[in-house]
């Protein structure tokens, strides 16, 4: 399991959950034709239209509830491999951390320099302090670490799982369809986005 595996089962439980409220609205209008043919009952229709709902929400627990589970598992997986990457601080990183103490540095400077020692624990932490001293840079510290950054990843694929199960509703509702079908291309579009911009730390 992987990251991009991940954000490949979103995208497709979005997709799957929006077929289900599209696939809804074609029966009921199907339905409604039977019926005024007299082809179909009205209970029948009803419980058709019941059974399929049913079975598009139980997808959408089932399925959610297995992705939730498999984004913890591989934000565990994630962070070990961040673990192995960690480099430790050299003497000539030492002398040039010394050195950026002793001055007044930009902040697109000091962001510079997090993103540079991003993969080095002990660095960033003499970086916090440099930081610290020069509080009018305004650099929020967490920002240029990787651990954060696969956090704010883990977060943001959470917030969009769950927006797309709470938002797309199987209720026959036209108008909400349509809206989200256009909101769906731009969250699995955000989605390719945010995974695209971690993966190049």
């Amino acid at each position: 399991m992987t990251l991009t595996i991940i954000k490949n089962d979103i995208k497709a439980f979005a997709k799957k959950k929006h077929g289900y409220m599209t696939g809804y609205i074609a029966m009921q209008e199907d339905f409604n034709k039977r019926l005024a043919a007299g082809m179909i009952g009205e209970q029948r229709a009803k419980q058709e239209l019941e059974k399929y709902k049913a079975e598009g929400n139980t997808y959408a627990r089932t399925t959610y509830n297995q992705i939730i589970d498999n984004i913890d598992r591989v934000h565990e997986q994630e962070l070990a491999k961040l673990k192995e990457k960690e480099l430790s601080v050299t003497a000539d990183d030492v002398a040039e951390l010394n050195l950026l103490a002793s001055m007044e540095m930009t902040k697109d400077e000091l962001v510079t320099y997090y993103e540079k020692f991003k993969h080095k624990p002990l660095a960033i932490k003499k970086l916090n302090e440099i930081a610290k001293q020069q509080p009018e840079l305004f650099v929020n510290m967490q920002d240029y670490t990787a651990e954060q950054a696969l956090t704010n990843l883990i977060d943001f694929f959470k917030q969009q799982l769950a927006f797309f199960e709470g938002r797309l509703q199987i209720n026959g509702d036209k108008i909400l369809a349509v809206t989200m079908d256009m909101v769906v291309s731009a969250e699995v579009t955000a989605l390719d986005a945010r995974l695209g911009e971690y993966l190049d730390l």
